[in-house]
Parts: structure tokens; C-alpha cells; sequence
């Protein structure tokens, strides 16, 4: 494709993989990580939750369809759920746990959150981490929202089918989000 110049960034960044997973929630709940990698994104698919980070200054509201992007954060929270009581700690570090485990919660979720890390090549990672900001910022209003919606949707159907090769799918459309998350 002549002119096609998001590939050919991303061909330069040479992006090597992708590590995903997510968790599902009820009720009132809190999931803090510290985050190793330098690139990290986290999706919203259904619900709500505020993000901080360090070296953010305001929370940002993520609702289905946005997507952040943390570059270089050492740590980060989210606070979602609704309803009275003591919010839940999720205790797998976002991001980490598997499809298979949140599968069986898909249904009875009110809240559902993605996320992962990014491996890249390290001329790629240099370049990403020196040009995009602390935090990027998918809005659920942005003009990309609702193909993104689409997008979680499908990749939930998948996961929750739970048929073979889901994982894989899911992984792989997680790939396609993250690398065109803004267009």
C-alpha cells in the first residue's frame, strides 16, 4: 500500500508481541499493579472505571469502547463497579490474567476490562516511548468509539464461546486494537 504511513511505522517498530488478558467484575471494586513494561493499554468493554497512574494529574473516565495507552508509568489503579459496600481488590495485576479465567464471568459481569503489554523491537520501543505521551486517551466520544465497541464485542462473543482457537483470535484482534486504537 503506497502512502499507508501508520504501516510503515509499524514496520519500523517491528511489534514482536502482545501479552493480554483482563478481568471481570461486580459490585464495587479496585484493581492496582505495578506495570514493568514500558508500554501498557488498557480497554474498556463494558462498565465503567476511573484510571491513575503516576505522573497523571486527573483521573481519566473509561467507559466502553476507550482505550488508554501508559507509557513509561510505574504504576497504575482503576476504580470501577457500582452498589454499596467495600470495593472488591482484584488481585490479579491487569492485564495478566487469562482469557479462559474471565470467560465464565462474561455473562454475569456488569464490569469487563482488557488489557496488556506491548512488546517491541528496541529501536521501536524508543521511538514510541520518546513520541507518545504519559498517558493516551481513547475517548468512549471519539469518532473511533463505536468500531472499537464492535471490536471488544466481538472478541468477548469469541472468549465466551469459548471454542477453539478463541484465545488466540481474541489475542490476535487485542493486536489489531492496539495498533490502530486512534484511526
Amino acid at each position: 500500500m503506497t502512502g499507508d504511513q501508520l504501516s510503515e511505522v509499524l514496520d519500523v517498530v517491528e511489534i514482536r508481541g502482545l501479552t493480554s488478558g483482563g478481568f471481570t467484575a461486580r459490585g464495587p471494586w479496585v484493581a492496582r499493579s505495578t506495570l514493568a513494561d514500558p508500554l501498557r493499554f488498557i480497554a474498556m468493554a463494558r462498565g465503567r472505571a476511573r484510571l491513575t497512574a503516576d505522573g497523571v494529574d486527573d483521573p481519566l473516565d473509561l467507559k466502553p469502547g476507550a482505550i488508554a495507552i501508559l507509557n513509561s508509568r510505574s504504576w497504575l489503579e482503576l476504580q470501577g463497579g457500582t452498589g454499596d459496600g467495600a470495593p472488591r481488590k482484584i488481585e490479579v495485576p491487569v492485564g495478566h490474567s487469562s482469557f479462559r479465567d474471565a470467560a465464565a464471568d462474561l455473562v454475569d459481569a456488569d464490569d469487563i476490562v482488557l488489557g496488556g503489554h506491548i512488546d517491541l523491537n528496541p529501536a521501536g520501543e524508543a521511538l514510541l516511548l520518546e513520541a507518545l505521551p504519559p498517558v493516551g486517551h481513547v475517548r468512549a466520544s471519539a469518532a473511533a468509539a463505536p468500531r472499537l465497541c464492535s471490536s471488544l464485542d466481538r472478541i468477548l462473543d469469541e472468549v465466551a464461546g469459548n471454542l477453539m482457537g478463541s484465545a488466540l483470535y481474541a489475542l490476535r484482534a487485542l493486536y489489531v486494537l492496539a495498533v490502530s486504537g486512534g484511526r
